[in-house]
């Protein structure tokens, strides 16, 4: 993961309309001010960390990562 995965997690949290980074914390497991330091890119996340904050946020956890690690989906034309 990478300060774009940071960036990434802490936008959603800030735009959540009820989570906080006290409430994520608490709901992932996360100390709070391990997460603090994650957010703002002071050390990187782990893979379930992502995941488990994607479960507290109730969204994808490929949301969070960078365009380079995200499937790409194809789209068939069926004539």
């Amino acid at each position: 993961m990478n300060n774009e995965t940071a960036q990434k997690i802490a936008e959603a949290i800030e735009n959540h309309p009820t989570e906080t980074p006290s409430s994520v914390a608490l709901k992932t497991g996360i100390p709070r001010t391990t997460l603090g330091r994650k957010l703002v890119g002071g050390t990187e996340f782990g893979v379930y960390e992502v995941a488990r904050i994607a479960i507290a946020l109730n969204c994808d956890p490929e949301d969070f990562l960078p365009k380079e690690y995200r499937r790409v989906t194809e789209t068939k034309n069926v004539a």
